[in-house]
């Protein structure tokens, strides 16, 4: 693998940069859980590109984290110590739970559409005109 892996073992790659939409593709398709230890976040496509590909997520409860339903992945808080490494341990230990999660995280993903997206904007701005 290339160098820019700090760690890896045969259970855990770290990898501690910015990765292209492509890179990041191969890598949630080869893995069971995809792992998003943000401190701050401003969107959440990472992990709703994670929900697309059917797979389960470790994610703080932060930003719009926050808003997705808790049945798609493992939600931990950030202010307490350890707690993410205590949902990479029961994901290890729980992969029948890692796979419902990744369903029901496709599911909710499923629903989301261009053709949806362009009916809500449509209606905003129709809205936005008449108030």
């Amino acid at each position: 693998m290339s160098t820019h892996f700090l760690k890896e073992t045969k259970k855990v790659l770290l990898i501690d940069e910015y990765l292209s939409e492509e890179k990041l593709s191969n890598l949630i398709q080869a893995a069971d859980v995809a792992v998003f230890p943000f401190q701050r976040v401003t969107t959440s496509s990472s992990v709703f590109h994670t929900f697309s590909a059917q797979k389960a997520v470790i994610a703080p409860k932060i930003g719009f984290i926050c808003d997705f339903p808790k049945d798609t992945g493992i939600y931990y808080s950030p202010n307490t110590q350890g707690n993410l490494s205590q949902s990479m341990m029961f994901a290890f230990t729980h992969k029948e739970k890692l796979k419902v999660m990744a369903n029901s995280g496709y599911r909710y993903a499923a629903k989301f559409t261009w053709k949806e997206a362009a009916k809500k904007t449509r209606k905003m701005y129709q809205n936005l005109l008449h108030s």
